[in-house]
């Protein structure tokens, strides 16, 4: 008789232990975070302010009223940011909180490039923007629309490239100091047909469309170091052509 094969019997594994240290130091994590959420305890209760103009102060309180009390982890930051982003002055505006209920206020205003003639609150800045502000003291370049292209500053901001203006300020501000100018602010006269001017002193400069513009400012700097009465003894001065420049002298 052949002897029967052995049967190897399976042994039963051991059932897991669960660690309930962990699960318990799970929950404990869920219970903080609940808490974090829902407690009055991460109420705000202080509200730190970064870049914000004393003008501002009297808004921030209001709604600070509105939101204490809640807690911390439940205010909606745009709650507090939309009132100022609605500003036409505020380049963003930036609300942080934590759980020990402190919280930050970062604003930061747009920086001005150029004023619009007509208006002694309305700003243009570098990148073209629109905006106004009441609080802005400043001297920039101004910019003159034409009469028959004046319907409103804001209207026109998506027709006219309000950019590209924004740079030549920036360049006659940084290139044409104020011995080459007279001392009087520089004005930009956009015209009808979409051609820039600057009107310095007494004298028109004729840039005409925007392109090769820092070459043009460049020369027309140097013209003005080598003879500094050209806008007195010439009443338009053409340099649409960088490498030409044209003059009309003025009646005697």
């Amino acid at each position: 008789m052949e002897p029967k094969p052995r049967v190897r019997r399976k042994k039963l594994r051991g059932r897991r232990r669960l660690n309930w240290g962990a699960i318990f130091v799970l929950l404990l994590i869920v219970n903080v975070i609940f808490a974090s959420f829902n407690s009055k305890i991460t109420a705000i209760r202080n509200i730190n302010l970064d870049g914000v103009r004393n003008s501002e102060r009297l808004r921030l309180n209001r709604i600070a009223e509105d939101i204490k009390g809640i807690p911390a982890l439940k205010v909606d930051p745009r709650v507090v940011e939309n009132p100022f982003m609605n500003e036409s002055r505020i380049l963003d505006a930036d609300f942080r909180r934590n759980v020990f209920g402190i919280a930050r206020l970062i604003l930061k205003y747009r920086k001005p490039v150029a004023s619009i003639a007509g208006s002694s609150q309305t700003f243009l800045d570098e990148n073209g923007v629109v905006f106004v502000d009441a609080e802005e003291k400043g001297t920039y370049p101004r910019i003159l629309l034409q009469s028959k292209i004046k319907v409103t500053v804001f209207a026109l901001s998506g027709v006219i490239n309000f950019r590209e203006i924004a740079e030549l300020a920036r360049i006659a501000q940084t290139i044409l100091p104020g011995t080459l100018t007279g001392g009087k602010p520089v004005e930009i006269e956009v015209q009808e047909t979409g051609g820039l001017c600057l009107n310095i002193s007494d004298g028109i400069v004729e840039l005409g469309s925007y392109e090769q513009m820092p070459l043009k400012i460049k020369n027309l700097k140097k013209a003005l170091e080598d003879n500094p009465n050209l806008l007195v003894e010439n009443k338009v001065v053409n340099i649409m052509v960088p490498s030409r420049l044209e003059s009309t002298p003025r009646k005697k």
